[in-house]
């Protein structure tokens, strides 16, 4: 893909998930940045290092292009505690190595689960699970169960996605809840086309 654009064009690579990223074919962006000079790596504090709500980020990339970046940097500048916790999250390992554990148990189990009850659950090297139901009906009805259950998954609004719903990891009881309110509205779901 890189070899295919004018060297006037910027690659940015989105390396959120980087360090989910267990593939043995996953190249890390950093050898393209050291091989050309128009890529760059972007980098969130959002997934492994659960910052998402400073909105923190990084990028590596070209001399000439982070120093456009910095020039054009002060508009929007980084809060000093913003600032302070990247570089704790950073330095805590420990944590890091927890969020992937997790990750990895709860990937695993919510694709046992929720293939058991029937649903197509896409693999995932990420911090979430893209799940496909039988029609888009049934994932707009159970998108609203969920939610009853004050369970929110994201719907996708591009009708490709209309038979899916994305579902974020979080604590374990919440895993545990989702997993047992999906498990019930499929059961009642097989029940309902079984009786037709």
């Amino acid at each position: 893909m890189h070899g295919a654009l004018a060297e006037d064009v910027l690659l940015i690579i989105d390396g959120a998930y980087h360090e989910y990223a267990a593939a043995e074919a996953y190249e890390a962006p950093t050898a393209l940045v050291h091989e050309a000079d128009n890529v760059v790596m972007t980098r969130s504090f959002s997934k492994l290092y659960s910052l998402a709500g400073l909105r923190l980020g990084w990028c590596y990339g070209p001399l000439d292009v982070i120093d456009l970046m910095e020039r054009v940097g002060p508009s929007f500048p980084v809060n000093s505690a913003a600032n302070a916790a990247g570089i704790a999250a950073v330095e805590d390992r420990a944590h890091c190595e927890r969020v992937l554990a997790h990750n990895g148990k709860w990937i695993a189990r919510l694709i046992e689960a929720l293939t058991r009850c029937g649903l197509k659950v896409y693999p995932s090297q990420t911090n979430f699970v893209l799940v496909q139901f039988p029609s888009a009906s049934e994932a707009e009805e159970a998108d609203e169960n969920l939610k009853a259950h004050g369970i929110v998954g994201r719907k996708y609004a591009v009708d490709d996605f209309a038979d899916k719903l994305r579902f974020t990891e979080g604590i374990d009881h919440e895993m545990e809840a989702m997993i047992e309110v999906l498990e019930q509205f499929m059961a009642s779901r097989s029940h309902d086309r079984a009786a037709q």
